[in-house]
């Protein structure tokens, strides 16, 4: 009140240059601050470690190698190659659910246009245990949108079970978990776990993390042929000994089909209340050891979701043999305890028991606190300066502002044709 009653007795030109140079002080200290406190680092790409083929007895079966074989011959038509498409996909997929140590490694881009968002996780898998992590970090090269894109963008998730029957489930959105997606060695990421799990059933669970039918599928979407675009590729390298399938979706296929095919992609983003509307174009590569096992998957599109909206990019690599499994576990550095974890299971169950921390205030927060503080600081000086001078402490300044305030009077009954002495300061 005592603000709103200063601003009522000064003339309207006065503080309008007090608030000018308010604003201006307040735009000067946010940049200054935001700048200093918004982490500005230079972000590097990450490689993932790809793992050999493993040696493991043959998923695929002689009807299915035909149906393959017969999708890579120069004659095959359109039908056969979606067929050997599905196929290989949908065996892939079931080695990744099927099969008792697995660990896979993602690599993602939100691909928006404010700046990056990267996601690095893995899901390592023994038995019926395992535990899969996501730590999302928001980059750009202004300091204020990183910040303010961490706000609204960093995310972390970790889940995990012990196999008996309960799955625990943990989402921290904002900074508050100070993922740092920098690091080029496993785990790829580091961050700080600043909420307990939540505990579910089998069927709660599924319907809070949005998956088909198993958190280890290469991917929640619901693929069938009628979606499949023609110009799909099967190639297999003799050498190597993998199949590479090319795929990309037919954006003019059934519309329920579409909807049903993005339903689940759609339900993750609405948890960050964005809207996935529809896509402009999907298109993927899935390599496949010939024995049926995923070797990797990489998926590239285009998608419309209002903050969401990019390009995406998704890669996923795949590792099956238990040597290099735990060779690649005990690059992680945030683990002081290597010596004593001899098994994949031990690391299964060292993850999931994520320890707590207190959360810290984000750089945005700190800095807002701090900007909020100037503020107040300026108000104060601004009252305390005209009460002082209400109270004649200024006399000096009281005169040149009545000696202006006079002027602005005389110029005012001028163009009035009233002429008005003013007597010099």
């Amino acid at each position: 009140m005592l603000l709103i009653a200063v601003c009522k007795a000064e003339s309207g030109e006065n503080m309008r240059k007090k608030l000018s140079l308010a604003l201006t002080l307040l735009i000067i200290t946010a940049s200054c601050l935001v700048t200093f406190c918004a982490c500005n680092k230079k972000h590097s790409d990450v490689s993932l470690q790809t793992g050999g083929r493993p040696d493991l007895n043959s998923i695929i079966s002689q009807d299915s190698l035909n149906t393959v074989n017969a999708a890579m011959l120069d004659t095959a038509t359109e039908d056969q190659k979606k067929d050997a498409v599905m196929l290989l996909f949908d065996i892939a997929n079931g080695s990744r659910q099927n099969t008792h140590t697995s660990l896979m490694l993602q690599n993602s881009n939100a691909g928006i246009s404010l700046g990056d968002v990267i996601m690095h996780g893995f899901n390592l898998k023994y038995g019926d245990k395992w535990y899969y992590q996501l730590a999302t970090q928001a980059t750009s090269s202004v300091p204020l949108f990183e910040a303010l894109m961490s706000e609204i963008a960093g995310l972390l998730k970790i889940a995990y079970t012990k196999g008996d029957g309960t799955y625990h489930y943990t989402v921290i959105k904002g900074s508050s978990s100070e993922c740092d997606c920098t690091v080029e060695t496993f785990p790829y990421a580091t961050f700080v776990v600043t909420g307990a799990p939540k505990v579910y059933n089998e069927a709660d669970f599924k319907t809070e993390l949005h998956y088909l039918s198993s958190m280890h599928e290469i991917n929640n979407m619901k693929f069938r042929k009628e979606i499949i675009a023609d110009g799909a590729t099967v190639s297999y390298d003799s050498e190597k000994h993998f199949y590479t399938v090319e795929f990309s979706v037919d954006m003019d296929a059934d519309g329920d089909m579409l909807a049903e095919w993005f339903a689940l992609p759609k339900e993750d983003m609405a948890v960050g209340g964005q809207v996935l509307e529809y896509y402009n174009s999907y298109s993927a590569v899935l390599e496949v050891w010939d024995n049926g096992y995923a070797k990797s998957f990489k998926s590239y599109s285009d998608r419309e979701a209002g903050l969401g909206s990019g390009k995406p990019v998704d890669e996923f690599e795949y590792l099956w043999d238990e040597n290099e499994i735990l060779a690649l576990l005990k690059q992680d550095k945030g683990i002081i305890v290597h010596d004593s974890l001899t098994s994949i299971e031990d690391y299964v169950e060292y993850y999931s028991e994520p320890e707590l921390v207190k959360a810290r205030l984000s750089a945005l927060k700190i800095a807002g606190i701090v900007i909020g503080c100037v503020i107040v600081v300026i108000i104060v000086l601004i009252i305390v300066f005209e009460v002082l001078i209400s109270k004649g402490k200024f006399p000096k300044i009281s005169a040149r502002r009545e000696a202006k305030k006079q002027k602005r009077l005389a110029k005012k009954m001028k163009k009035r044709g009233i002429t008005v002495e003013v007597e010099e300061e």
